[in-house]
């Protein structure tokens, strides 16, 4: 194999890394976002909070695959507001505080999490168009070269480009007092 069709292997490697690891984000923060809307009692929202935390592990997956599919593509994707590294820091640091407290979930943090949801599931349900099955060389050479997957996570971006800023700006009310 020359040396130029390995670095082009190997970033197909990760770019199949950062696909399997994006979907795993998306979904646990579907996933725990979805469980937070239908069950307010304290102890369930620390174990779903927890999850969503967990997920925080996977937040560079999806910035990573989008600079990738703008490398692949050869042109950056829309311009959004915020950078792809500050969106999931400030969507964890909001689903952090919603529900720290006893008693029913306040409508601002319902309508915080009915759209963080929405928007994790649209996410996961793009992600699931394309597969990957494992990291074998000719499925890596193939993502390195493009394909459906750029398309999808073009949709992605924008996805975020469209989000309602207060995603990533919100405060609860509860820190402010």
């Amino acid at each position: 194999m020359t040396e130029r069709q390995q670095a082009e292997v190997d970033r197909g490697k990760q770019l199949i890394l950062h696909y399997y690891d994006a979907i795993m984000f998306a979904g646990i923060l579907r996933d725990a976002t979805g469980s937070l809307l239908q069950d307010h009692e304290m102890e369930q929202r620390l174990s779903y909070k927890y999850q969503a935390g967990l997920a925080y592990r996977f937040n560079q997956a999806i910035p990573a695959l989008i600079a990738g599919a703008e490398e692949v593509k050869g042109e950056p994707f829309r311009t959004i507001k915020y950078t792809p590294q500050a969106w999931f820091t400030e969507i964890n640091n909001a689903l952090g505080t919603i529900g720290s407290h006893e008693g029913p979930l306040q409508e601002t943090e319902l309508n915080y999490l009915r759209t963080a949801h929405e928007l994790f599931s649209r996410t996961a349900q793009l992600l699931d168009g394309y597969h990957v099955e494992n990291t074998a060389d000719n499925l890596a050479l193939a993502m390195a070269r493009g394909g459906k997957w750029v398309d999808i996570v073009e949709e992605i971006n924008d996805i975020f480009a469209d989000a309602p800023e207060f995603l990533f700006t919100y405060r609860s009310d509860a820190e402010s007092k």
